[in-house]
């Protein structure tokens, strides 16, 4: 049998299956291997176009029915919700994340609303001696009514940061006569009860109560925490593909954005009733 080595040097008249198949040939019965041709370690099979069969034409169902298994075939292959082309399916990449946008504002939204239905709940806010081992040295703590239930400064055992006093602008010596932990702490301790505690940025004010309870000896109480700036960042939607995660808001800049009136920025007390009623206000969007 003959084997070629390249493409050009095949005579007229002799093709693989497919290309004859393209040609509307199909092989005949029996048909034997008219020659090889062997490409980059592969042998494809070459047969003789004279000892072919013609292909039968379709029928008029046989293309209505391949026409309906393309149709199929492309339906499967096609995104649920834009309809674009998504090879596995189901939704797409951009679809599925604008589902994930969609699934947590929904989430967000509902939890809010659910909160604001409830009273059992208290805002909790603190300023404090700087970020990273934060003690307190002002704490509010506001109902779900909008009561101011504590408001409280706090006279500090480490120094307050430059940084934190531009921020607050409490100093060690206005703190001076101020109460301490010790005498704060139970109070604190009483108000939150089995409540769920509610702050903008909940993780920073749950290290600062548990900072300075160590601070001073105090086991105090643990309770259940909720995010409100999280929710919020949810609610937003400004998803961050790099960082994967929601842009967070300042307090005043969520404040700015539902019209909810801060009358005293970084003051604890001014700071958590903004928080309850920033609650409302997007609950009720």
């Amino acid at each position: 049998m003959i084997q070629y080595r390249k493409w050009t040097e095949i005579p007229e008249g002799i093709h693989t299956k497919t290309q004859l198949s393209k040609m509307g040939l199909k092989l005949s019965a029996g048909q034997a291997v008219t020659a090889t041709i062997r490409r980059y370690g592969r042998v494809y099979k070459l047969y003789a176009a004279s000892e072919a069969t013609p292909k039968a034409k379709r029928s008029a169902a046989q293309i209505e029915a391949a026409r309906r298994n393309i149709e199929r075939a492309q339906q499967s292959q096609s995104c649920n919700r834009c309809g674009q082309y998504n090879r596995r399916g189901g939704l797409c990449q951009s679809c599925q994340f604008d589902e994930m946008i969609d699934k947590d504002w929904r989430r967000a939204i509902a939890q809010i609303k659910q909160l604001a239905e409830r009273d059992n709940w208290v805002v909790v806010d603190t300023e404090t001696t700087e970020l990273y081992q934060p003690e307190i040295v002002q704490i509010a703590i506001v109902s779900a009514g909008g009561e101011i239930l504590l408001n409280s400064l706090v006279k500090p055992k480490t120094p307050i940061s430059a940084a934190a006093s531009e921020v607050h602008g409490l100093t060690m010596e206005l703190l001076h006569n101020a109460p301490t932990w010790g005498e704060v702490g139970a109070r604190v301790d009483e108000l939150i009860g089995d409540r769920l505690v509610v702050a903008y940025n909940a993780e920073f004010d749950n290290k600062a109560l548990a900072t300075t309870n160590k601070l001073h000896n105090r086991e105090g109480v643990g309770g259940d925490w909720l995010c409100m700036m999280e929710l919020v960042a949810m609610v937003a939607g400004d998803y961050s593909r790099y960082h994967k995660g929601y842009t967070w808001l300042s307090l005043s800049e969520a404040c700015s954005i539902w019209d909810v009136e801060m009358t005293r920025a970084h003051d604890a007390a001014g700071d958590a009733l903004a928080v309850v009623d920033l609650v409302r206000q997007v609950a009720g969007q």
